[in-house]
């Protein structure tokens, strides 16, 4: 469904994407980790893409959550965005961030419109510890890692 349903919509359709999904097992559904889910996703996005991440846990392996992050990196890079990953310290999780259009002053943005709009974390803070990738390898790594600096 999220395959044909983003095949129908036009280039920069969205503002800004987020991905947060399992399905009824507590599983990532195969057709979010493959390449070309990953293209459409930045292909729709105007401004930015924003996935969490779960670390290495029985729930998302190789074949499932890292895939989608790898994909979601070179998408991103394909596109000409910049990519980040920001770790939470106390999880196995790590947002996933793409933007468009300039990282700095999108990261500010970001943390002001989330105030305004109520957001229950603090958007500049996660954003302002983020660290840049240059590919989906990079993104993977940096979550396998847990931390921004390698």
């Amino acid at each position: 469904m999220p395959r044909r349903f983003l095949r129908g919509c036009a280039d920069d359709a969205y503002d800004v994407i987020i991905i947060d999904v399992f399905d009824a097992t507590s599983e990532l559904p195969p057709q979010l980790s493959t390449p070309e889910f990953a293209g459409d996703v930045m292909r729709v996005s105007r401004r930015g893409v924003s996935a969490n991440l779960v670390g290495e846990t029985t729930l998302d392996t190789e074949a499932g959550c890292e895939s989608m992050a790898r994909n979601l990196g070179d998408a991103c890079v394909r596109r000409g965005g910049d990519c980040f990953i920001s770790p939470d310290p106390t999880t196995d999780n790590a947002l996933f961030v793409a933007l468009f259009g300039g990282g700095g002053g999108m990261r500010r943005r970001a943390a002001a419109r989330g105030r305004r709009a109520g957001v229950l974390f603090d958007c500049g803070a996660v954003l302002g510890d983020a660290a840049p990738c240059a590919s989906g390898s990079e993104v993977v790594a940096r979550l396998r890692a847990g931390s921004p600096a390698l």
